[in-house]
């Protein structure tokens, strides 16, 4: 090694995909960002906008929440392995 030189290693730590996918689970989107913070904000916008909707329909789009919720799940489990994978 050249001296004056300094390596620097740092060790990321893997995400848990059980807390990510309860976090998901229970949170929806809130939850998504622990596993992905721009899939999170996505997924919060996304649900804002199904809510302005949902009340502009009289609750019509209202059952699409639970399809944003299931998107969140496999949103953070793919995230999850994903980062778990490159550290």
């Amino acid at each position: 090694m050249d001296e004056g030189k300094i390596m620097v290693v740092q060790r990321v730590e893997n995400k848990n995909m059980i807390a990510a996918l309860v976090l998901a689970l229970f949170l929806g989107p809130i939850g998504l960002l622990y596993a992905s913070v721009t899939g999170g904000i996505i997924m919060l916008a996304v649900n804002a906008l199904m809510l302005i909707l949902s009340i502009v329909t009289l609750g019509l789009l209202t059952p699409a929440f639970g399809l944003s919720w299931l998107a969140c799940l496999v949103w953070a489990a793919l995230a999850v392995d994903k980062k778990n994978k490159i550290t």
